[in-house]
């Protein structure tokens, strides 16, 4: 591995070190923020795919997590996907657990 030294007027290796261990840090919660953000997009479009079968995955469908209820289903009445009673309560419950957990990613 190369070793980079920089100095000059003001350049404290300290200081420097420091910050390079914070961007790392901070490259590596991005980076587990967005495998736990794959996990849950990939879970909930499978169990989607499982329940309705083959259906276009459009720009909506694969940012339900930014979408009310309403809308979502809205979606899949496009795609000619109708939910009767026990299906539209299960799934509006799903896809709230769903959508907390993906904001609970997204805030932190």
């Amino acid at each position: 591995m190369t070793q980079i030294h920089v100095t000059g007027p003001g350049i404290n290796e300290t200081r420097l070190l420091s910050g390079l261990l914070i961007l790392k840090r901070r490259y590596f919660m991005e980076s587990t923020k967005m495998k736990e953000m794959d996990y849950v997009q990939h879970e909930f479009i499978k169990t989607l795919l499982s329940d309705f079968g083959p259906l276009e995955i459009n720009e909506q469908i694969e940012n339900w997590y930014k979408m009310d209820w309403p809308d979502f289903k809205h979606e899949l009445n496009k795609q000619n996907i109708s939910l009767d009673g026990s299906t539209t309560r299960d799934w509006r419950e799903y896809f709230k657990l769903q959508k907390i957990k993906m904001d609970h990613i997204l805030e932190h």
